[in-house]
């Protein structure tokens, strides 16, 4: 799944090269350095349950049913206070659209995928 993060990044060869600051080569693959370090959601919003399995934390709205990814005291749609539950999304769904971003603010990893996903039921 996405949005999870193990540490550094290596060229696919296993080569470690220094990178250089700004440097973009899209034709570069990646791959992790270490498979034996434990996933980390990288967001605030990507959660891992008992198992160790990725999801997609979630607010819905009591009242109006709307969902918002990560967690909300009030709703964005209907203003109710205090009415949001969390709530699962779900594992599949159609991509849209994705990129890799090799460039990104300071402390924020990269290279990373960022993606546009419509999940299957918009939502749980």
């Amino acid at each position: 799944m996405f949005l999870l993060k193990r540490g550094g990044c290596s060229p696919v060869n296993g080569h470690s090269q220094r990178q250089v600051p700004g440097a973009v080569n899209p034709s570069r693959k990646y791959v992790e350095e270490s498979d034996s370090a434990p996933l980390q959601p990288a967001t605030s919003y990507t959660r891992l349950d008992a198992e160790g399995k990725p999801y997609l934390q979630a607010s819905r709205c009591e009242v109006c049913q709307a969902v918002f990814l990560g967690e909300r005291e009030h709703c964005g749609r209907c203003g109710a206070r205090s009415q949001m539950k969390p709530t699962v999304l779900a594992q599949r769904g159609q991509l849209y659209n994705y990129t890799i971003v090799y460039r990104s603010y300071p402390g924020i990893k990269v290279p990373f995928i960022s993606a546009i996903v419509d999940l299957e039921g918009g939502g749980p």
